[in-house]
């Protein structure tokens, strides 16, 4: 999960990677910089993504557990047919 986080995190940095050269290069300061809304945006992308892949994991292992443990119930009980 790492891994792909970091590779989510490469990737939208390497898209926008020369519009925040020129952003530095153009600001003065860290402050403005990180106040700026492209570089904002950037930021919450990559927080959404990566919460996305850590919730994608359990949510999926659970959803496959729970189809799982109806198919074996079913299986377990006898068929009654009157």
């Amino acid at each position: 999960m790492g891994s792909m986080t970091n590779t989510l995190v490469l990737a939208y940095i390497g898209s926008s990677l020369s519009v925040i050269l020129l952003l530095i290069v153009h600001v003065g300061s860290l402050t403005e910089l990180l106040n700026r809304e492209l570089v904002i945006v950037e930021f919450l992308k990559v927080i959404i993504g990566s919460l996305g892949l850590l919730f994608t994991m359990p949510l999926s292992a659970l959803i496959c557990a729970t189809l799982y443990g109806r198919r074996e119930k079913e299986e377990m009980e006898p068929d009654i047919e009157p």
